[in-house]
């Protein structure tokens, strides 16, 4: 009988809406050995209430109070509190099936992997599952992360539909940067990885993720934001190439690709003439190598312009989307 205690860390601001259907589908779990520390990170809303309602209710909930800091803040500090051998994250937005601890651990305990991985379901204007469609590229996956990588990319951003061991946590002292605005999930998930010897992933949508309607803040566009990607690019490099990724040449163009696309025009207008975005073009230039396959026309396109060093027409195009904006 599995019998191992897993910490359920779940940061809470201002999430009344949503936050009774998370914490009853945690509590309703198949798998009972939990530990559920809720965060209330400074909410300003009824979400303490209901933390606190809920911990009156079952035994296995502990409520932290505390002023607003920020979700690494929140979550590392869940992390410091928590007793269970295994780590889950949840965000207080959304929800979890009701055998999702079971699946997790369950697989964990088969081979002793260092971490388990699933799909999820991704709730917006329509419903979706994000899994490997492909039984071919789920039947490529070889257990070993160094050669998945690419494969297993998009669910290895967030710290949910993961279960980590809290030994490899502790041991290495692994935390959320509490100065990034963004990227900060990755961060985590890139200092725990380098120490992954073997993984799972369960080729299933166990966890659901409200995409909520308003302007999140990979959406905003400021220097703050800029400067986080730019140090998250150094991390990717640092960890796709000390690690030989397999593919680490794409997966760099993917982050290329997006850090262009995200950070070149800022929220800011004085800092969004032509001038500041070459110079922005070009600090990221002198992280990601431009030796990697252009997936379709569009990034065929921007890599041809940026190996000829021409920064005008990707100034041009993003300006266009402004206006139009």
């Amino acid at each position: 009988m599995i019998n191992k205690k897993v910490s359920i860390i779940v940061p809470v601001y201002n999430a009344e809406k949503y936050l009774s259907q998370c914490i009853e589908s945690i509590i309703n779990q198949t798998y009972e050995n939990l530990e559920i520390i809720l965060i209330n990170d400074g909410s300003k809303d009824n979400s303490k209430f209901i933390c606190e309602e809920y911990q009156k209710k079952d035994l296995r909930i502990v409520v932290i109070n505390d002023s607003n800091h920020g979700v690494s803040y929140a979550r590392n500090l869940g992390l410091k509190n928590s007793t269970g051998e295994y780590i889950l994250f949840v965000d207080s937005d959304d929800s979890i099936d009701k055998n999702y601890v079971y699946s997790f651990i369950e697989k964990m305990l088969e081979d002793d992997y260092d971490i388990v991985i699933s799909g999820y379901k991704e709730f917006g204007k329509n419903i979706k599952e994000v899994r490997l469609l492909s039984e071919k590229n789920n039947s490529l996956l070889t257990g070993i992360l160094r050669k998945d990588y690419k494969i297993l990319d998009i669910f290895l951003t967030t710290p949910w539909i993961k279960l980590y061991k809290s030994s490899i946590i502790k041991k290495h002292n692994i935390s959320f940067p509490e100065d990034f605005i963004v990227g900060e999930d990755q961060v985590f998930n890139l200092l725990y990885l380098k120490y992954v010897r073997k993984y799972k992933f369960i080729n299933k949508p166990l966890y659901n993720y409200i995409r909520q309607n308003n302007e999140s803040l990979t959406s905003i566009k400021n220097l703050e934001v800029y400067n986080c990607q730019l140090i998250l690019l150094e991390k990717k490099k640092d960890f796709f190439y000390k690690n030989n990724i397999d593919g680490k040449e794409d997966l760099m163009g993917d982050a290329l690709i997006s850090a262009i696309r995200i950070c070149t025009c800022i929220s800011d207008d004085r800092f969004n003439n032509y001038r500041n975005f070459k110079k922005r073009v070009n600090e990221v230039l002198k992280i990601v190598p431009l030796n990697f396959k252009a997936k379709n026309l569009k990034r065929k396109i921007i890599l041809f312009f940026l190996k000829l060093k021409i920064i005008f027409p990707l100034y041009f195009y993003e300006y266009l989307k402004r206006l139009i904006k």
